[in-house]
C-alpha cells in the first residue's frame, strides 16, 4: 500500500491530471466540509462567528474559490477523455496489445499506469498553443540503441539548452524525445510538432533580455528507419533554414541484439500493467519472433518490404495542404508491422542516412547522388556520429564544440571560448565519472550462435557503404 502512495505521490510531483484531480477533490471536500460544519451548528444550536468575522470560511465559500474548483473540475475532465482516447491509441500501436476487456483487472491496472505515466492535460494546452511555440534548432535521430540517450543527456548541459515536451513521464524518456512522427499522439501532421517545444516568448526572453544562448532539440531514436520522418519533418522547415541533423550509430550487429533486448524488456513491462493480449490484427502473428532470427525473417519479408514502401508512400505523393492534415496510418507505426521488423532494418544505416539525405536535398537543395549510387555529393544535412565518439574525451570535446559553433550558440569570441572551456570541463568530469545512460537490457534469450552469423552476413559491408554515404571515416 506505501509503495502504491508513494508511486502516486511522485506523480502528483511531476504533474498534471494526478494533480488537478487531487486539488479538485480536495477542494470539494472542503465544500463538503463547511457545508457539514454549518448544519451541525444550526441543529445543535452552537453560536459559529459570523462570515465577516471567521477566516477559513469566507475563502472557501467565495465566489473566486467556486471558479477555481470549477476549472480544476473541467481540467480533470477534459484531461481524462483525452487520456482515455491516448490510452486506447497507443495501446494498440505502441504497445502492440489489444484493449483490455472493461471492468476488469487488466483494464483498470493499466489505465492506471497511464494515469501516473502520461500529461494529457499539457499535450491539450500545447496543441492550442502551438502557433506561439518555435521549431527544434536541433535533431538528434538514432538509430535506436545507439546512444541517442547518452548524446540528448550531453546537449542538456549545454548553455542555452530546453527541453523538449514528451507524453510519457519515463526517466531515460522525459525530456528527451517528443515521438511526435512516431505517432503517438492524434496526429502526426508537420503543422503541429511545435507543440513539443517552448513558447517564442521564452526564446525572445533569453536571447533579447538577458542576452543568453537559446536553443531546443528532439532526440528521438525512431525517426531515422522511419519510411514516412524525412518528409514530415523538411515540411516543417520548408521555406526556412533546416535543422542540425546528429543520426547516432553503431556496429549493426551489436545494435541488433541490443535493440532485441531492450524491445523485449519493453513488452514486459506493457505486460506487467495487464497488457497480455498481443494485437495480431494489426502486427500479424509473425510479429513479436521467438528468436531474432525470426524476427530477422520477417524484417526482410515481402510482407514487410511492402508495407514499407506503402508507408513511405502515403507522405511522397502529398502536396503541402494535405500533409497539414495528415495521420499516420496504424499499420505503419513505429516501423511497418512493429518495432522489431526494425531488426536488421535500423541496423541499414547507409539506406537510412541516405533517404534523409535525398528528401533534404530535394526540399532544401545542395544534396545530389551521383549516377551508379553511394556517396554524396554537395552539402550533406546528416552528421553521422559513431557511439564510439561518446565515451572518447578528444571526440566528444569536438563533437560538442562543433554542435554549440553551427547552432551559433555564442557570436562573441570571448564568451565562445568560455564555452568551450566548459564543454572541456564537462567533457573531463562526465566520463571520469563513467555515468551511461540507459544501459538497456541483459539476458540472451533469443540470441543463438547461429543468429548473429545470420546477423553479420545481412550486415556485411555496412560499414564501407555508411562511409560512402556519410563521407567520413566509420569506427564500430
Amino acid at each position: 500500500m506505501h509503495h502504491a502512495m508513494y508511486a502516486y505521490l511522485n506523480s502528483v510531483s511531476q504533474g498534471d491530471l494526478p494533480l488537478v484531480s487531487l486539488l479538485t477533490f480536495l477542494h470539494y471536500l472542503s465544500f463538503k466540509f463547511i457545508q457539514y460544519a454549518d448544519n451541525a451548528a444550526d441543529l445543535l444550536s452552537i453560536p459559529l462567528p459570523s462570515a465577516h468575522s471567521n477566516f477559513l470560511i469566507p475563502i472557501i465559500s467565495h465566489p473566486l474559490s467556486y471558479a477555481v474548483f470549477c476549472i480544476n473540475l473541467c481540467l480533470t475532465l477534459t484531461g481524462t477523455v483525452y487520456l482515455i482516447s491516448f490510452y486506447r491509441r497507443t495501446v494498440r500501436v505502441v504497445f502492440n496489445s489489444n484493449l483490455p476487456p472493461l471492468f476488469t483487472d487488466s483494464s483498470f491496472s493499466s489505465f492506471y499506469s497511464y494515469f501516473l505515466l502520461t500529461r494529457p492535460i499539457s499535450i491539450i494546452f500545447r496543441f492550442l498553443t502551438y502557433n506561439l511555440r518555435v521549431k527544434p534548432d536541433l535533431l538528434i535521430i538514432g538509430e535506436v540503441r545507439c546512444g541517442t540517450t547518452s548524446m540528448s543527456q550531453h546537449v542538456t548541459m549545454m548553455e542555452g539548452c530546453r527541453k523538449p515536451f514528451c507524453p510519457w513521464k519515463h526517466p531515460e524518456l522525459d525530456g528527451k524525445e517528443t515521438f511526435y512522427f512516431s505517432g503517438h499522439y492524434t496526429t502526426t501532421s508537420p503543422k503541429y510538432y511545435r507543440m513539443c517545444f517552448p513558447l517564442k516568448l521564452t526564446r525572445f526572453f533569453h536571447t533579447k533580455i538577458l542576452r543568453r544562448p537559446f536553443f531546443t532539440f528532439d532526440g528521438c531514436a525512431q525517426y531515422l528507419t522511419s519510411p514516412t520522418t524525412p518528409v514530415l519533418m523538411a515540411d516543417v522547415f520548408r521555406g526556412e533554414e533546416p535543422p542540425v541533423v546528429i543520426s547516432m550509430v553503431r556496429d549493426p550487429v551489436e545494435q541488433a541484439v541490443s535493440w532485441w533486448k531492450y524491445e523485449r524488456a519493453a513488452m514486459g513491462w506493457g505486460r506487467s500493467m495487464g497488457l497480455t493480449s498481443r494485437n495480431v490484427k494489426l502486427r500479424t502473428k509473425e510479429y513479436w519472433s521467438k528468436t531474432i532470427g525470426e524476427a530477422l525473417k520477417f524484417s526482410n519479408s515481402p510482407l514487410t518490404e511492402a508495407t514499407y514502401v506503402a508507408a513511405e508512400g502515403t507522405v511522397k505523393r502529398m502536396d503541402k495542404g494535405k500533409l497539414d492534415a495528415f495521420q499516420l496510418p496504424d499499420w505503419a507505426i513505429t516501423w511497418p508491422n512493429g518495432q522489431l521488423t526494425g531488426i536488421g532494418r535500423n541496423g541499414m544505416f547507409s539506406r537510412n542516412v541516405g533517404r534523409w539525405e535525398e528528401t533534404f536535398g530535394r526540399i532544401f537543395g545542395g544534396t545530389t547522388k551521383p549516377m551508379g549510387g553511394g556517396a554524396y555529393r554537395g552539402k550533406r544535412y546528416i552528421d553521422v556520429v559513431c557511439l564510439k565518439e561518446l565515451n572518447d574525451k578528444v571526440a566528444l570535446k569536438a563533437l560538442l564544440k562543433r554542435i554549440a559553433r553551427r547552432l551559433r550558440l555564442h557570436e562573441d569570441r570571448l564568451k565562445c571560448e568560455a564555452m568551450e572551456l566548459d564543454l572541456d570541463f564537462y567533457v573531463e568530469r562526465e566520463l571520469d565519472r563513467g555515468v551511461r545512460r540507459n544501459r538497456g537490457a541483459v539476458g540472451s534469450e533469443g540470441v543463438s550462435p547461429a543468429d548473429l552469423i545470420l546477423l553479420k552476413k545481412h550486415f556485411e559491408g555496412e560499414k564501407e557503404r555508411l562511409e560512402r554515404v556519410s563521407g567520413r571515416q566509420i569506427i564500430f
